[in-house]
């Protein structure tokens, strides 16, 4: 019985406490339409006492007066700007920034001639993410892979081409990639990126032309894509950039050492 009563006596405690809350609530929304209601009539009083406009007379003058033709008054024509020889149309795709220079293709030229290679890879990358204006996110998204510039890309690819008889290069990346029936994990097998089940490790990579494996490099921008997309980002970005039409084109000619390491190896 104790129980019972205490809760009756708490239920009605609810109730009363939820029928003074609807009051309040009642009240407070009855002096908020009041207001709203002498703001109406305030800006009706304001626009009675302005001056003509509650003179019926003075409303009729004013009609008459829109009514009434206006006086031409001359007018010079407006014609747009001519087009000068340095006036350049924007173009919808990526443009490069002040950064991507012919020095920074020199320098690669440069590194790649000494045999730097770990150092042109990561020139390469800076490179391709100047080219996104992306140099202060520190990656690239996979949208703005189709919009890298051709020439740009062709450069890229042109040089560590040449500087490896063929052996490096996005477009040794897309041949082995069509060799493997464009199969990502077939190519992390043939060109390296993948050793014993582990994908892109920096421990893993060979920096020497005669050890690694073909279209072993340049390979920052996949370790890259890979860190910050994972697995099924990185099959993505392979698939958008290698079908790049910048790499469309011959490959350069490979020397007769290598000829036979394109052939993908047999499961």
């Amino acid at each position: 019985m104790l129980w019972l009563g205490i809760t009756i006596v708490c239920v009605l405690v609810v109730f009363g406490g939820l029928k003074v809350k609807r009051r309040r609530l009642a009240q407070h929304r009855r002096l908020e339409r009041e207001a709203i209601e002498a703001t109406l009539d305030a800006m009706d009083d304001t626009i009675d006492q302005a001056p003509g406009l509650a003179d019926p007379r003075r409303n009729a003058t004013l009609a008459e007066d829109l009514d009434r033709p206006s006086t031409p008054i001359e007018t010079r024509e407006t014609k747009p700007p001519a087009l000068s020889a340095d006036m350049v149309t924007p173009s919808p795709s990526i443009a490069p920034s002040p950064g991507s220079t012919a020095n920074e293709y020199q320098y690669l030229e440069d590194l790649l001639q000494e045999q730097r290679y770990e150092e042109a890879d990561r020139v390469t990358w800076k490179i391709m993410l100047q080219l996104a204006g992306a140099e202060g996110r520190g990656y690239l998204e996979l949208d703005e892979l189709m919009l890298l510039p051709r020439s740009e890309l062709i450069h890229l690819d042109q040089l560590w081409q040449s500087y490896s008889q063929g052996r490096w290069g996005f477009s040794v990346q897309r041949r082995l990639f069509e060799q493997a029936d464009s199969d990502y994990s077939s190519l992390g097998k043939i060109t390296g990126w993948m050793l014993d089940g582990t994908w892109l490790q920096k421990q893993n990579t060979i920096y020497d032309l005669e050890q690694s494996p073909p279209g072993h490099l340049p390979q920052a921008i996949w370790r890259n894509m890979f860190s910050v997309f994972d697995a099924f980002g990185l099959s993505l970005g392979v698939e958008i950039l290698l079908a790049h039409d910048a790499f469309d084109g011959p490959a350069a000619p490979e020397t007769q050492d290598h000829q036979d390491v394109a052939t993908p190896p047999k499961d």
